[in-house]
């Protein structure tokens, strides 16, 4: 068999298998074609994120409420108000204040200067950590001024984001020095010693003769700003206002209702006063001036600073420190 026949039967071969393939199949691509091969064609393949991410389970978790910032103050542990100092002498104040929010303090809570006289204070400090519940005592390096008078610093206690939170029912604590020998104007009697601590049973209460005296000259400032005139001091009257302040401050209250039932017409006519009117109003926490802006900012609690009805007035102050909120005012308004 000669070389050309070879490759004839072989070309044959071929044809018969490739005629036996099933229809839609192809055999192997030709090594030896001269066109390029047929490719399908390719969407492009972005390089950039998808838009919207495909939704996963989200795990679900309890969120934690907000806690409340709040304070009371429970004693001045040192210079009480109205302590006389030399002109220029440093002094240590310090407040015993309790924590009675739900927050913990820490260094990212503040006490801020606020008002009044600086007395060479810092214009912060920060407080200690304090849990919810707990107590602690605060203090500040103070300079008395180089004058003579009496001098008042406010500091506020903020939260981590600056804002001030309540210290009873007010937004400060303070103290009140007296420099030097300032000229200070008489103010009415009263029949209660300033300064005197006393301890009827089991509670220990401090009168502050110069809270009581503060609010008499207030009131009497407001009427005469108003046109009226001023309110008679009664001591049967005051005597009343007394011991329902010290009532609160020892059995934890503020109400017009005594710890024993009492109202205000019982206490006055148990001191011997004979009323043919009688207004009370209350307040726990704060200085006299807070007490009178909060009063005068409450129409009920106004009409009664500024009464035509009632001729004369007693005024109360208790302070106990185991007590919610510390002090406690008590004015009596009547008439004979």
């Amino acid at each position: 068999m000669t070389k050309k026949r070879s490759y004839v039967i072989i070309a044959t071969i071929m044809l018969i298998v490739s005629a036996c393939k099933p229809s839609g199949e192809t055999g192997p691509a030709p090594t030896n074609t001269a066109s390029a091969p047929i490719l399908p064609t390719l969407a492009p393949v972005s390089t950039q994120p998808l838009t919207e991410p495909v939704p996963t389970a989200t795990p679900t978790r309890t969120v934690q409420p907000e806690c409340a910032n709040a304070a009371v103050l429970l004693a001045d542990v040192t210079i009480p108000d109205n302590t006389p100092l030399k002109k220029g002498e440093a002094f240590i104040k310090t407040w015993r204040i309790r924590n009675t929010g739900t927050c913990t303090w820490g260094a990212d809570y503040m006490l801020v200067f606020s008002k009044g006289s600086q007395m060479n204070g810092p214009a912060s400090s920060p407080l200690p950590e304090v849990a919810p519940g707990m107590t602690t005592d605060i203090s500040l390096s103070l300079v008395a001024p180089a004058q003579d008078g009496v001098f008042t610093v406010f500091y506020e206690l903020h939260d981590p984001k600056g804002q001030a939170f309540d210290v009873g029912l007010v937004k400060n604590i303070w103290v009140q020095i007296i420099a030097g020998s300032p000229i200070i104007p008489p103010t009415s009697q009263s029949t209660f010693i300033p300064g005197v601590t006393r301890t009827p049973g089991p509670c220990s209460y401090t009168e502050n003769m110069g809270y009581i005296n503060q609010l008499i000259s207030l009131i009497n400032s407001e009427r005469q700003a108003n046109g009226l005139p001023a309110y008679q001091l009664n001591a049967k009257l005051s005597a009343a206002a007394m011991g329902h302040s010290i009532d609160m401050a020892c059995n934890d209250f503020s109400s017009h209702t005594g710890s024993n039932g009492s109202w205000i017409s019982d206490r006055i006519a148990a001191q011997g006063y004979s009323a043919s009117f009688y207004e009370e109003v209350i307040f726990p926490s704060g200085t006299p001036q807070e007490a009178l802006n909060w009063w005068m900012s409450d129409p009920p609690h106004r009409e009664a600073i500024l009464s035509i009805e009632a001729t004369e007035f007693g005024v109360g102050y208790a302070y106990s420190p185991g007590s919610t909120y510390g002090g406690y005012y008590t004015v009596d308004f009547a008439s004979p």
